[in-house]
């Protein structure tokens, strides 16, 4: 007769594997801290990167923007003064004209010696002034065309004197280089010659 023995094996005692696990598990945490730390502190490096980036690219912006308003500044100051310079340009134009044209002359002086209450009784016109013959260098500068100009005149001697400040202070540019009066017999009346300098653009 045969006798069976039951042999039982111990299981292995559950602390230690448990202890294990644990450590293993205390690891992978350990582990994974880490590359979550590295991973943060990759983040927060490109992130202050980035920042740095965008203040730079505001900097830069905000540099543009500025010289953007200096230049619009700059283009009102200089709007604003447009009007002045249109009027300086306007005051120099009538100051001296572009060109001398003998029968418009004649035409301005009979309206201007009427406006004055005189008579124009001669006009003739000359190729240079008294001052080019003598040599004059500011007179023979080449800076402005130069045309002389002799009016025969009748009238009262204030009306003769009125029409001789009306030349020198006109807007156009003159010059009165010579006046001749002569008394006349009849109502008190006088003649005078009037040299004028007339100029124009070269």
């Amino acid at each position: 007769m045969a006798f069976r023995i039951n042999v039982k094996t111990k299981a292995p005692a559950s602390g230690l594997s448990k202890g294990k696990n644990i450590l293993e598990d205390i690891r992978v945490f350990a582990v994974l801290m880490l590359i979550a730390c590295a991973g943060l502190i990759a983040f927060i490096v490109l992130g202050f990167q980035h920042i740095d980036d965008t203040n730079a690219e505001i900097k830069k912006e905000m540099k543009t923007y500025q010289e953007s308003q200096l230049s619009i500044a700059n283009l009102k100051a200089l709007q604003s003064k447009s009007e002045e310079y249109e009027a300086q340009r306007d005051a120099y134009n009538a100051m001296i004209p572009e060109s001398l044209d003998q029968q418009q002359i004649m035409i301005e002086m009979e309206t201007r010696t009427e406006s004055m209450n005189c008579v124009l009784t001669d006009i003739s016109f000359g190729s240079e002034s008294a001052d080019e013959k003598k040599g004059n260098a500011a007179a023979s500068s080449g800076l402005v065309n130069q045309m002389q100009v002799q009016i025969s005149v009748r009238g009262s001697y204030t009306d003769i004197m009125r029409l001789a400040e009306s030349l020198v202070t006109d807007e156009e540019l003159m010059r009165v280089d010579a006046i001749r009066i002569t008394p006349m017999s009849q109502n008190g009346l006088k003649e005078a010659q009037i040299t004028i300098m007339k100029f124009s653009k070269l």
